[in-house]
């Protein structure tokens, strides 16, 4: 390797430096996904319904969607169409969803729920 960083003939090139992973199970390194696309989900509950947030973390293509809960057959249908890689749930477990999840085939990944608050970023604006 030259002083300049840059790979000399016959030399292997090494990748550059950045981030390669968004959180513990998502991926976004190109040498380490194997699709197009990869989605991160944030699935947030509130009351019986639930609000369900997709992230593709290789295009920036975002929306979210309101769910009427687990049972909603839109979400397993989103669930099998997107196929995320990592779901982002609130730090209380909550078994009947991380099942789903789990079945699905998703790393969850648990953070405070100060992560879900609406009144935190309103007060920051």
């Amino acid at each position: 390797m030259r002083a300049s960083g840059r790979a000399g003939r016959g030399e292997r090139a090494r990748p550059p430096r950045g981030h390669s992973r968004v959180t513990p199970g998502t991926a976004v390194d190109p040498t380490i996904i194997d699709r197009e696309s990869c989605y991160l989900f944030s699935w947030a509950p509130v009351g019986e319904a639930a609000g369900g947030a997709w992230l593709d973390v290789s295009t920036g293509d975002f929306f979210v969607v309101e769910y009427a809960g687990l049972g909603d057959p839109r979400l397993r249908d989103d669930l099998a169409r997107h196929r995320p890689r990592e779901v982002v749930v609130r730090k209380e477990p909550d078994a009947e969803a991380d099942e789903l999840f789990r079945s699905a085939g998703l790393t969850i990944t648990r953070v405070e729920p100060s992560f879900f608050d609406n009144d935190g970023p309103k007060t920051s604006l």
